[in-house]
């Protein structure tokens, strides 16, 4: 019961996240804290899913801009993280840092953290790690202009998440590569990428 529970809560923060609905977001990170707590719940199993939730609530913050307090936040799991052996979760956190070192225009400090974060998901065969660093990296691409590496990593990343079935991390890397195509003015390619991204979010709003 507390599982289902789980990952339900993991289901709709992620379909809050893909609709811009961060605080709703953040309050499903919450909750599964929450339900966790009322169930006492321990062990390896439940650490990695208290990791889950406050990356969630991490996120949310993050994307609200309230980077200080998801800093500190995907810095606290960091830490326990990295002491408990879980480079999985070191890995997401690490996403987060360089998504906020983005944000603030540090280039440099970005990659270095995604570059990381892809480095310990591949030790672990963490394929959604990969590919979530992947597109990450192709952000970073993007942002410096660099169009046509960008969508090499947006491909690879979305070819990762074709693999592990992840319809919400197909969606965003084809969205992605239409965002790329379209600031090269190649609009035919921008609208087939993002007609793409439309079906698959379809079909991701469709999965129960």
């Amino acid at each position: 019961m507390l599982q289902t529970t789980l990952e339900e809560y993991i289901r709709l923060a992620g379909l809050a996240t893909s609709a811009g609905n961060y605080t709703e977001s953040e309050k499903c990170g919450h909750a599964m804290l929450t339900a966790l707590a009322e169930h006492a719940a321990t062990g390896e199993e439940f650490r990695s899913v208290a990791f889950r939730a406050r990356l969630i609530i991490a996120d949310a913050l993050r994307l609200q801009g309230k980077h200080r307090e998801a800093l500190t936040l995907a810095n606290g799991v960091y830490a326990s993280a990295q002491e408990a052996g879980d480079k999985s979760y070191s890995s997401n956190a690490l996403r987060i840092f360089g998504l906020i070192a983005m944000n603030a225009g540090d280039i440099p400090q970005a990659r270095a953290h995604f570059d990381d974060a892809f480095s310990l998901a591949d030790e672990v065969n963490d394929e959604f790690g990969k590919a979530a660093s992947l597109g990450n990296i192709g952000l970073l691409h993007q942002r410096s202009g660099a169009f046509h590496q960008a969508i090499e990593c947006f491909t690879r990343a979305r070819e990762i998440a074709e693999r592990i079935e992840n319809l919400r991390l197909q969606a965003l890397n084809y969205n992605n590569c239409g965002t790329a195509y379209e600031n090269m003015s190649d609009y035919p390619a921008a609208m087939k990428y993002y007609r793409l991204a439309y079906s698959v979010a379809e079909r991701n709003e469709d999965t129960p």
